[in-house]
């Protein structure tokens, strides 16, 4: 099982850490206790780096797999499809629009294998019918299915879909069902184009009462516009997909997955910062690269 095999390689790596930490450092109750949280700490960063160096394998019968990928029009999804489609599984590509430019552009660059399925996750009706043409193409080649600030919106919904993915991996294991995540940092696909981000923050902004206007200042709006563009500056390029596209490949059809995939060594030592880093100094720092309101008229409030 892939957790147990996981649990054994961290184990023999904790090991190794435990003795040379001890070996090094004076021998007593409380520093064989900070011996042991030390090498505990240690342990899965190392294991993790080194993984990342290492060659990625992928199951010996990946051509019997089938996939469903959604959000397939741009992006990783569209990238994800047709990594798949080249190593030979069977991908069921749900697209928003699945007569627009993107699914014509994947069915094209393709093989015939895969499959473009009409699919708004939102929509009850499409997403009932993607499980009945699924089931049905899966049938007849019998085949068994494989079911921050400015974004605190969106960074919340993130939250909550890794905190879905944990409890449904503990429910699921009673079955050998294993569910992975993907934590990518930030990339330059059509998502992070500037020109739409304006837009969308422009028609919030122009949506938002006047009062809250007035609160914020006149400006405002304008400094959030400049710190977006600046994301430019740590985001990775488009051609550095291929760092999300491969742990998607891995977790989904390679040996021994990871349960938490953080893309790319510049996204792994960026989010491991942000870990180490005590809160106060991070939301201190947020707050100076943050633009201030104008009309700061009431005394501070705590906000439990």
């Amino acid at each position: 099982m892939y957790l147990l095999d996981n649990l054994m390689k961290k184990t023999f790596v904790f090991g190794v850490l435990y003795v040379l930490f001890h070996v090094f450092i004076e021998t007593n109750f409380l520093r064989n206790v900070i011996v042991i949280l030390a090498a505990f700490s240690v342990t899965g960063n190392i294991f993790d780096l080194v993984r990342y160096f290492l060659p990625k394998r992928m199951l010996p019968d990946i051509q019997d797999k089938a996939v469903l990928i959604t959000g397939c029009d741009t992006g990783f999804g569209y990238e994800f499809a047709k990594k798949l489609d080249s190593l030979g599984v069977l991908v069921f590509a749900g697209c928003l629009y699945s007569e627009g430019d993107g699914a014509k552009e994947l069915k094209s660059s393709c093989s015939d294998k895969l499959k473009i399925i009409q699919l708004d996750v939102t929509q009850d009706e499409q997403v009932g019918n993607a499980v009945e043409r699924i089931t049905s193409i899966l049938q007849e080649n019998k085949k068994g299915y494989i079911t921050s600030p400015l974004l605190t919106s969106y960074s919340m919904s993130k939250h909550a879909g890794i905190s879905l993915s944990n409890g449904l991996r503990q429910e699921f294991m009673k079955w050998s069902i294993s569910v992975h995540t993907i934590e990518p940092w930030i990339y330059r696909t059509d998502i992070m184009n500037d020109d739409k981000i304006d837009s969308i923050i422009q028609k919030n902004w122009d949506n938002t009462a006047k009062k809250v206007q007035e609160e914020y200042g006149e400006g405002y709006i304008d400094k959030i516009k400049v710190i977006e563009r600046s994301f430019d500056l740590i985001s990775r390029p488009r051609s550095a997909i291929y760092e999300v596209v491969d742990v998607l490949t891995h977790a989904t059809v390679g040996r021994n997955p990871k349960l938490r995939y953080i893309p790319g060594l510049i996204g792994f030592l960026f989010t491991t910062a942000f870990y180490i880093l005590p809160t106060e100094l991070f939301c201190t720092m947020i707050y100076i690269i943050m633009p201030k309101v104008n009309n700061l008229k009431s005394e501070s409030k705590k906000l439990k």
